[in-house]
């Protein structure tokens, strides 16, 4: 939300799960929280992003879900190889043309979507994922080189699959594709064995 009249701004995002509409719910800290910014709740415009929720199944209770973000470094140091974490997070195969190995995970269940996104006028053999990270792989010389930054990323299991889709990918393109960078992004459902509401993407 944002007060035209001061400047100030606040991102609120709420996702009803007792309807088939999304509803902005102003309650509790929320609605304090926009009084100490405005003082008048009522002068805010919506300026936010909103998702339409399925209603919930009747013979559960919904929660909302919980953010998080964890950030690494694909670092040669600790073993790891950008070749091998793109072809794991893609499920695909790839050959490491440094070293001679092949990293195959095209068995590897989950994988709901898997695509790199690059700014404009970048090459287009920059969005094969084998000849990109091999150009990564090759141009970093050294034993300590950082080859990327490994992003995971907790998505709400009350969207639909599109809309974790079409909410990722806007995250993706706003904070690194608009900053000259190429992300590969990939979504991944729960693991079987795991919870059922653990949808996640990871972004290189």
């Amino acid at each position: 939300w944002v007060d035209g009249g001061t400047g100030k701004c606040a991102v609120i995002r709420c996702f009803a799960t007792s309807a088939t509409e999304t509803l902005v719910l102003l309650t509790g800290p929320g609605l304090a929280a926009l009084h100490r910014m405005s003082g008048e709740p009522g002068s805010l415009k919506p300026a936010c992003r909103a998702f339409p929720i399925p209603a919930p199944r009747p013979d559960r209770w919904s929660a909302m879900a919980i953010y998080r973000l964890e950030a690494k470094i694909i670092a040669r140091s600790q073993g790891r190889s950008a070749t091998a974490s793109a072809a794991y997070r893609a499920g695909e195969s790839i050959d490491d043309e440094r070293t001679g190995v092949v990293f195959d995970y095209t068995r590897k269940r989950g994988v709901l979507t898997a695509e790199i996104f690059t700014p404009p006028n970048t090459p287009a053999w920059m969005e094969d994922r084998a000849q990109l990270w091999n150009a990564v792989e090759k141009v970093e010389k050294r034993k300590d080189a950082q080859l990327a930054r490994d992003l995971l990323l907790s998505l709400p299991h009350e969207l639909t699959l599109d809309q974790r889709h079409d909410l990722v990918r806007e995250f993706v393109t706003t904070e690194f594709v608009a900053q000259g960078m190429i992300a590969d992004l990939a979504i991944h459902a729960p693991d079987r064995q795991g919870d059922e509401r653990n949808y996640h993407a990871h972004v290189l």
